[in-house]
């Protein structure tokens, strides 16, 4: 059972939801049997189309508590746990809800395996918000409880144990398949257009995209960039508000959420993607992003900051700014660029032939699996 508690009826949780979609094609593509179950503001979703409702909806309380208890309960008496060998939950933080859940499937099957996927370790450098800050609090109580139940930790960091369980070390992967190549039209290296595509959070950085665009167009007035932003997220009118005071508003365009073809079709007008450049600023130094891997698989040459083991130094189109709040140095992004397309004779199919060979789900979870269930 494939575990993710988000809502699929809130926009910002679709980066997450494809992630979901590409873990569960890649493991019914190595044979497992699977039921998948997100939440949603009614219920609880199982297998994309079958939802059991709520006893209680309406209102922000209720919501909550639907979600981070209500959810679990439905979970439990809606599966038999003798159905199942591995249970993997994409980790919400610990709660007693969670608790409770864990140890029911767990007494009620003592050979199931239990795995926590935990995207960013630890959680407290992503609490802003009230709520958020009372899911930190909660899960540094109750964590170190969770290792009663759980038989392993999927992480994409370096660690070797997480509350004194034992970790599996990984990273994302993608449905290369499920990505279209990028067709860009020729570089113009006098208006050079990179784009980025997120939920626009603190951990994204691209105020530093900013500012380093504002620097770029002081010192060379000639080259005329634009940045391209995609996404909707809790510091998306902070980013519009710097951007007017940097009078940069002909040169940055705010598309908010796009998907589909509009979202494939705007990858096609620009040369450069941007990744995370703030991840530093929840503490974590070397990461596993999902957004890189898609923008390897599409063919589009990206920027990121920090550490990331799937692309070495020597990856020419993957390019690493230092890690920090300053502005990024877009002239030299536009010169290594522009270099590296003098090298290689066609980018986007080297990169995407990276990537179905080293970045894809089927690989990542057969890995995992094999050490679940040995």
């Amino acid at each position: 059972m494939l575990i993710y508690p988000v809502r699929d009826d809130f926009p910002p949780s679709r980066g997450i939801l494809n992630k979901m979609r590409y873990q569960a094609d890649a493991l019914r593509s190595l044979g497992y049997d699977l039921t998948t179950v997100v939440a949603r503001e009614e219920g609880v979703v199982f297998d994309g189309e079958q939802v059991v409702e709520y006893r209680r909806t309406g209102g922000r309380p209720m919501r909550i508590l639907n979600h981070y208890a209500a959810f679990w309960k439905v979970i439990a008496g809606h599966c038999a746990a003798e159905d199942y060998e591995v249970l993997y939950i994409r980790h919400p933080g610990a709660n007693p809800a969670l608790l409770g859940f864990l140890a029911w499937m767990k007494n009620r099957n003592p050979d199931l395996r239990i795995v926590l996927e935990m995207a960013s370790y630890p959680m407290s450098g992503e609490a802003e918000s009230v709520e958020q800050k009372l899911i930190v609090a909660c899960d540094a109580a109750l964590s170190g409880l969770l290792r009663k139940f759980v038989d392993h930790v999927v992480t994409f960091g370096d660690q070797t144990e997480i509350y004194g369980i034992p970790c599996i070390r990984s990273s994302n992967g993608i449905d290369v398949d499920a990505l279209p190549t990028c067709h860009a039209s020729a570089f113009n290296p006098r208006a050079p257009k990179l784009v980025g595509v997120a939920s626009l959070a603190k951990w994204h950085g691209y105020d530093r995209v900013l500012t380093g665009l504002r620097q770029a167009l002081d010192q060379n007035p000639e080259v005329v960039p634009h940045v391209s932003f995609a996404g909707q997220g809790p510091v998306a009118t902070e980013l519009e508000e710097q951007c007017r005071t940097l009078g940069l508003g002909g040169h940055v365009t705010f598309h908010g959420m796009m998907t589909g073809k509009a979202l494939d079709e705007l990858f096609d007008r620009c040369d450069i993607a941007i990744a995370s450049l703030g991840m530093h600023r929840i503490g974590i130094q070397s990461a596993s992003s999902l957004k890189t891997r898609e923008y390897c698989a599409r063919g589009i040459a990206f920027v990121f900051a920090g550490e990331d083991e799937s692309f070495s130094e020597t990856f020419p189109f993957a390019m690493r700014v230092p890690v920090g709040d300053d502005p990024i140095d877009l002239t030299k992004v536009f010169a290594d660029y522009a270099t590296m397309l003098r090298q290689v004779d066609d980018p986007a199919s080297e990169m995407r032939a990276y990537a179905a060979a080293n970045l894809s789900w089927t690989t990542r979870l057969s890995e995992i699996m094999q050490v679940v269930l040995k």
